[in-house]
């Protein structure tokens, strides 16, 4: 009986109850899916991880020649 009484006041498969100082709270907990906010942005792109992994090196040795630059 209180399992559909939840069910149908919350529209939701699931709660939370929480008990203090004689107090019974009950919450329901809504579920999102994570999307990453970045899926998708490439599509379409031709990059490839090939390439990708070819700027990551090259950003890299010019970051390490800055480095050696700079402490010169």
């Amino acid at each position: 009986m209180v399992q559909a009484f939840l069910v149908n006041t919350f529209q939701s498969t699931k709660v939370r109850v929480r008990e203090r100082d004689n107090v019974v709270t009950i919450e329901a907990i809504t579920e999102t899916e994570y999307r990453c906010p970045l899926r998708g942005i490439a599509k379409g792109g031709t990059l490839t991880v090939d390439k990708f992994l070819s700027m990551k090196h090259a950003d890299k040795e010019l970051e390490e020649a800055n480095d050696i630059r700079l402490r010169s």
